[in-house]
């Protein structure tokens, strides 16, 4: 059995770890999850100019959305890829369950109660 004091020095040289290589991390899992090289993800981040391609917000990390139909776990087949986008638009796509009509009745909901003297708001 592992004490706290191994514990806690082995936390602390993954979160270190973790710290120094955070680049690498990143493109490892891309290319794990999404089948995405460096490059690959490199030229998508190009093509979008840095911006989620729902909210137009420029980040410089965006996350890879894919369609859950085709591979419904968090790793794709990197067929079903759609783009990228940052992590509001994805969660909430994924709580809208990739749904249009319940997309629709969002726009729907919120064209019902908008008020013109209220400025939009960027969040």
């Amino acid at each position: 059995m592992e004490t706290d004091l191994r514990k806690e020095v082995r936390l602390h040289n993954a979160r270190k770890y973790g710290q120094r290589n955070k680049k690498a991390i990143r493109e490892r899992q891309i290319k794990n999850f999404y089948n995405l090289s460096p490059n690959e993800y490199q030229n998508k981040l190009d093509l979008c100019g840095h911006r989620c391609e729902i909210c137009q917000e420029v980040i410089d990390i965006l996350c890879v959305d894919h369609d859950h139909k085709c591979c419904p776990s968090k790793k794709s087949c990197g067929k079903c890829l759609r783009g990228l986008l940052c992590k509001k638009c994805n969660a909430a796509l994924g709580l809208y369950k990739d749904n249009l009509q319940i997309v629709r009745n969002a726009v729907t909901y919120l064209e019902k109660y908008a008020t013109s003297s209220l400025p939009e708001s960027s969040n």
